[in-house]
This record gives structure tokens, sequence and C-alpha cells, in this order.
């Protein structure tokens, strides 16, 4: 059953927790750490939280489920050490989301020696500024209404394409030349899409070289997400005004 299950992740968490405590320290992102399993006990908890009060008999949900949740998201936080990205990580063309950041509490860590081929990748699907994948050709980006709901200040709003973006707005933003922004590849493509997402970058900001471009680091879980599961809980528990102060 569904409460079975719960039941079967909780004790694996307990497990795990004991463990750690214990003293081990993980040599670096790729391995798991206390912090992260609070941060998945609060994933499990905000997730629990949504189901009627009282409904298993031996799992909490509802209300004393988000109180979980909150309490696990704040362990998780402060015991991670880590710090939410900066504007500047945020929108670095070389580093940004492909390499280790502070606010990353856990994370895939790709090398050299990893990489299979020039499609069979991450980056090769999902950077636009790959010349030697699919997501130069695809453009993977958001909708206008999400686009739209996002307001100017908003520094993930800046590395969107939008409507009226000239390549002068967007110079800063991208290793992409001048030319290659208005026709990118030829026949395949006229140039950057509107709403073209440049968050995820190739390894070291690389556009051409593979072995270089695919070899990355993707999070698995960061302190944002753990602040945002401390919000949800907490407004779910009527303490809006605790949560907005976040």
């Amino acid at each position: 059953t569904r409460e079975d299950m719960f039941k079967f992740i909780l004790s694996d968490l307990q497990t795990a927790e004991d463990a750690f405590k214990g003293g081990y320290t993980p040599e670096n992102k790729s391995f798991p750490s206390l912090a992260v399993v609070y941060g998945l006990k609060a994933r499990t908890y905000l997730w629990l939280g949504g189901f009627e009060q009282g409904i298993y008999e031996e799992v909490l949900t509802g209300e004393a489920a988000y109180r979980k949740a909150a309490e696990y998201a704040r362990l998780a936080i402060t015991t991670s050490g880590a710090t939410p990205m900066t504007k500047e990580q945020y929108q670095d063309v070389d580093t940004g989301f492909n390499t280790v950041q502070p606010s990353w509490m856990w994370a895939m860590i790709q090398s050299v020696d990893t990489i299979l081929g020039n499609l069979l990748s991450f980056s090769a699907q999902i950077c636009p500024e790959s010349l030697w994948g699919y997501g130069g050709v695809v453009d993977p980006g958001v909708s206008k209404m999400h686009y739209d709901r996002m307001g100017d200040a908003d520094i993930r709003k800046q590395i969107i394409v939008g409507p009226e973006t000239t390549y002068a707005d967007f110079a800063q933003y991208t290793n992409i030349p001048n030319a290659d922004y208005w026709d990118y590849w030829g026949a395949f493509n006229t140039g950057i899409g509107t709403y073209t997402n440049f968050k995820f970058r190739p390894g070291q900001g690389e556009r051409v070289d593979y072995m270089v471009a695919n070899a990355v680091s993707l999070p698995i879980m960061r302190i944002e997400e753990m602040e945002f599961i401390a919000i949800e809980a907490l407004t779910h528990l009527n303490r809006a005004g605790e949560a907005a102060q976040r």
C-alpha cells in the first residue's frame, strides 16, 4: 500500500540519519550527507501534507506532516552550510548550472571519462549554446505565460530571450556571437528563438568540443528547494506571515 511505501521510505531515511550521525563526511557533493537526509525527509513530509489528516495509522499526514516538512527543511538548511546562488553564479556564461555551487547540497558530477558521445548527454539536449547537439536546434525555453508572469528585475528572466530582445541586450548573457544569434544553424534555424532559456550552460561555456562541453555537473538538491519547502509548509499551516519573511 502507499502507507507501507511511506513507512519504508521514512524507515530507510532514519537508518541513513543514524548512520550519518556516526561521523561520516562525504568527500564531495556527489555523495549524500546528513543535510541531504534531512532534505529528503522534508520532501517526503511535504508530499504527505497533501493527504487528509489521519488517513494513515502509522504515518503523519495533513498539518502534522507539514510541521515536519518545515522542521526538516530548516534542519537541512542549517546543517548543510549551503548558501543561495547569487546573480553572478546563476548568470555565469561558463559555469551557470554546470558546476557545483555553494547552494548545491547534492549533485551528479560528470567528468570526461563518463562521456559516451556527442548526443548522449544532458548538455546536448538542453543547452541552447550547444553546436554539437540538439539544444542549439530546438532552443529549449519557457512558455509565454511563464515569461510574462516574471518581473523584469527577476534574474531568471534576464537570461530568457524575450520577444523584443536584441543581441545588444543579450550579449552579456551568452557566448554566442552576434552572427549566430541571428542565423544559428543556417537552414535549420533562423536564429535564437523567442523564450529560449539559457539557464543551463555547456561545460566551461564550450560550444564546439563535446568532450569538454558534456562534462557538466547537475544539482540533485539545492538549498533554495529547502527554503521553498519551508515556505510552502508554513503557508499550509496558516503561518503565511512567517513564510513571507523567508
